[in-house]
């Protein structure tokens, strides 16, 4: 194998240090203006687990280890003792606790690894980059949970235990159901209820609509927003037409402000048939008799020429 100089030491290089293999958990470059730059490091044995730390120099020559790879399946653990079967010529081996460290957790029946061999005995071994597991126990969400404010405690099919946040899609499905009840409740007294396409998540029309699918009552509608997020491609009416069997009712804001197709925006509402207001969410004014009439009169002009694209 070749001879490695202290610049070649990161984090998982492979070493021989008197004859034994270790591998590089972590190393920083440290140059102080008295002293020459050193490379201080800190090394596992992949023999016996143990971490050593250790610092070179300029001109110290390191031997890299002369590790080769094989394929095997993980079995099953006795004691601190983990048992694999070596995919080729199906011999049974196995590794420490000690020797395969935090990746302990992350075995399961079945599981397919890479072996490295040093001197063509098994020292340890890397995880694929990417496991898939079964969750066999988690906790029922509550009202109020959601994905970014609570994470809990589920099971994995080989018994690790991990924090996990409710997927988006269950807590756009959530917010939808209760919607629904909400609805449920309204309808009876002659009340709609507007969900606003507002907020970091909510203002994307894409989550709005999962969330009406979910709601799924005539009583419950959105509030188009007028967020620059509904343009794509210069234009509203994907995301319109995403949202348009619940539009039931539209903020607008500065219609001054070009970057929003408003004339289209208008045309759109036109071909729905659209017969309820539009909110101005504009700057307040004191003269706002005059302000709002200039308003109207440049939201009829845009309404004429909208047109759907």
């Amino acid at each position: 194998m070749s001879v490695l100089t202290m610049n070649d030491l990161r984090v998982g290089v492979a070493v021989t240090i008197d004859k034994e293999p270790y591998v590089v958990l972590w190393s920083d470059f440290m140059r102080t203006a008295q002293r020459k730059p050193v490379m201080r490091t800190k090394l596992k044995n992949l023999i016996s687990g143990r971490v050593l730390e250790q610092t070179f120099k300029p001109g110290d020559k390191i031997q890299e280890a002369d590790l080769s790879r094989t394929k095997a399946s993980y079995l099953y653990v006795q004691g601190q003792d983990h048992y694999f079967m070596d995919q080729e010529t199906y011999d049974q081996f196995f590794l420490t606790t000690e020797q395969l460290g935090d990746q302990v957790k992350y075995l399961k029946e079945g599981l397919e690894v890479d072996v490295l061999r040093f001197e063509d005995k098994p020292v340890t071994i890397q995880l694929p980059k990417k496991i898939e597991y079964t969750v066999t126990d988690s906790p029922d969400a509550v009202r109020g949970d959601t994905a970014t404010n609570s994470a809990k405690t589920i099971t994995l099919d080989n018994g690790l235990q991990v924090k996990a946040g409710i997927p988006k899609e269950k807590t756009l499905e959530q917010i939808g159901k209760a919607l629904k009840e909400c609805g449920r409740f309204a309808a009876d007294l002659g009340i709609e209820i507007w969900l606003e396409v507002h907020g970091p998540d909510t203002c994307l029309p894409p989550n709005i609509y999962e969330i009406m699918k979910a709601a799924d009552h005539p009583s419950v509608g959105a509030c188009w927003n007028s967020n620059m997020s509904d343009i794509v491609n210069g234009s509203v009416k994907q995301n319109f037409n995403l949202l348009k069997p619940w539009i039931r009712s539209a903020h607008i804001i500065e219609l001054c402000d070009e970057r929003y197709p408003w004339a289209e925006l208008f045309g759109l509402f036109k071909q729905m048939n659209y017969q309820r207001f539009t909110l101005a969410e504009i700057q307040g004014s004191s003269d706002p008799l005059r302000v709002m009439n200039y308003y109207r009169a440049l939201w009829k002009q845009l309404a004429k020429q909208g047109v759907p694209r």
